[in-house]
């Protein structure tokens, strides 16, 4: 082999490891977060009387969810819409229910949030927190 061509064999080489570890690292990203969709958002009480929104995730989004709470048991991850933060929670096992209750401050934030979730205005996003 001559010079010109080990040269090109071993830029081949390191452009085939940097996409491989490129597209892995895009991969890695996005299962650390998600957005859902809403089959319905409505307003609730916790056991201890805090204000919650309490929504049930479309089929696609419950089976998304499903298998995040899967792979995320035991992280902390964050609840929010529209880039608002709404909770963070550590996940203590799988969803499977696609049901989720967020605990949410104020009433009137609380209503409208419910509202365009509802009307699938907007999407609640999820997402692992680091450790």
């Amino acid at each position: 082999m001559t010079m010109k061509s080990l040269a090109i064999v071993r830029f081949l080489r390191a452009f085939l490891v940097a996409l491989v570890v490129l597209v892995a690292w895009n991969v890695s990203a996005e299962a650390q977060q998600l957005s859902l969709r809403a089959k319905e958002a409505s307003l609730t009480s916790t056991i201890d009387n805090h204000q919650a929104l309490k929504i049930r995730l479309n089929e696609h989004s419950k089976a998304d969810y499903a298998e995040f709470t899967a792979r995320h048991v035991g992280r902390r991850i964050e609840f929010s819409v529209q880039g608002r933060p709404l909770m963070t929670a550590r996940m203590m096992t799988s969803v499977l229910s696609g049901e989720v209750q967020v605990l949410v401050d104020q009433k009137a934030v609380a209503d409208q949030l419910a509202a365009s979730l509802a009307a699938g205005k907007t999407t609640l996003d999820v997402r692992v927190l680091g450790e």
